[in-house]
């Protein structure tokens, strides 16, 4: 298990080693990590891609991996008192987000699609666990068959703490596709089953 940094304006080796060295994107984290690793996102990570992104994260029911939106200009590596808001993944055009494995997720905000084409933002997108804290769901693309996804048949959970959901369009929607969305700490908390 290792502490793995990401940080979209990073200029270094993109080793992930430290703030200067980090990856400059989930992706490339995740190809390089491990279960149980935690993966510390800079409060000002911007990654954009202008194409599906399917993020399979390796962590497990027994080691889950971390995904911890941090001040960057905090303690190295970072603690408790370093978590915040801010970071972001974003697709443009009818990209979608797929989001998969055993993880908990902080403080990180996933903008899917953009312009008037159809796109799915979807965690909990295979087999496992997901815990999402302090997060945002976000769909930026005005297309009325858009979808915030969650779930699939085979899903063990997804769970959503203090998270909110934003559209694009009156028209849009949440569908569950299987496993359970526990969704606390928000204006209207719920447990919906697929």
């Amino acid at each position: 298990m290792a502490n793995r940094y990401v940080y979209s304006g990073a200029g270094g080796s993109g080793t992930g080693a430290d703030w200067a060295n980090a990856h400059t994107t989930l992706t490339a984290a995740i190809s390089a990590g491990a279960a149980g690793d935690v993966y510390f996102v800079a409060h000002d990570h911007a990654e954009t891609q202008a194409s599906s992104l399917v993020l399979t994260f390796k962590g497990t029911a027994a080691t889950p991996d971390r995904i911890l939106c941090v001040n960057r200009a905090g303690s190295v590596p970072p603690v408790a008192a370093d978590l915040t808001t801010g970071g972001s993944v974003t697709t443009t055009g009818a990209s979608n987000i797929q989001i998969a494995g055993n993880f908990y997720c902080y403080g990180i905000a996933w903008n899917c699609g953009t312009g008037a084409t159809s796109s799915e933002l979807r965690p909990g997108a295979s087999a496992g666990t997901q815990s999402y804290e302090a997060c945002s769901f976000n769909l930026l693309t005005t297309a009325t068959a858009s979808r915030i996804a969650c779930g699939n048949g085979s899903s063990a959970g997804v769970t959503w703490v203090n998270c909110t959901v934003s559209f694009g369009n009156a028209s849009q929607g949440f569908r569950q596709d299987g496993g359970r969305l526990t969704w606390r700490g928000s204006p209207t908390s719920a447990v919906v089953t697929g």
